[in-house]
């Protein structure tokens, strides 16, 4: 009777037949993971282009409804005056309007300004309580110095802006004001506390307004 042992005894072409046969499982093994793991990340990859591909559509569209419109977007449409663009003329070389009284319309006439440009000049000019000189247009967000440039000789400042009564306006009121920020009106209010504002050069003396804000702030301020 044959021994137990006998069954795991194996000649020298055997055992090389075997070992031979266990690589070849072991290779084939991790050939199947490492192709796996290559296919894997490639459908990843093809779906995240897909997905990149279809953003970058979507994003072409909205330039290209951006690009319809004359001047870039930034209020919301439900709140900015309707008004048929395609009927308003454009100024003819001479002709002029006053900066600090033209409305949306007006606006409308000027080279290079749509619906949401024109709104914004006019509520910073209500802001500010109009304009002081003509390049205070630029600090409109979307006048560009070219844009600028090219409506300048169409404008001309008719109407007197509307000054900062400093001993008197309102905290809302002065807040309002684009040049003061918070910081500033407190102090005014604390010196208005203990007596009036007779000039810039009190305002300079607390040392909270840069020589920036006096060049700004003086052509607004009245100290009546």
């Amino acid at each position: 009777m044959s021994n137990w042992k006998d069954f795991f005894y194996f000649q020298k072409s055997d055992r090389v037949a075997i070992l031979l046969l266990s690589i070849l499982i072991c290779v084939g093994i991790i050939l199947s993971f490492v192709l796996f793991q290559i296919n894997e990340p490639a459908s990843s990859y093809i779906a995240g282009n897909e997905q990149i591909q279809k953003q970058f559509a979507e994003f072409e569209g909205e330039m290209k409804d951006i690009s319809a419109e004359t001047d870039t977007a930034g209020f919301d449409s439900d709140n900015i005056p309707k008004s048929n663009k395609n009927t308003k003329s454009k100024l003819s070389e001479g002709q002029v309007i006053d900066l600090n009284s033209a409305s949306v319309d007006k606006l409308l006439q000027l080279p290079g300004i749509g619906q949401t440009l024109a709104v914004r000049i006019v509520e910073y000019r209500m802001q500010l309580g109009g304009f002081v000189n003509l390049e205070q247009l630029q600090e409109v967000k979307g006048i560009t110095v070219s844009r600028f440039s090219n409506i300048l000789p169409y404008l001309i400042l008719k109407e007197k802006h509307k000054p900062i009564k400093i001993n008197k306006d309102s905290e809302e009121s002065l807040l309002s004001h684009p040049y003061l920020d918070r910081r500033h009106v407190e102090v005014i209010l604390i010196v208005r506390k203990s007596r009036n504002i007779n000039s810039v050069e009190e305002l300079d003396a607390t040392g909270q307004f840069t020589a920036r804000d006096i060049a700004r702030l003086q052509p607004y301020i009245s100290f009546d």
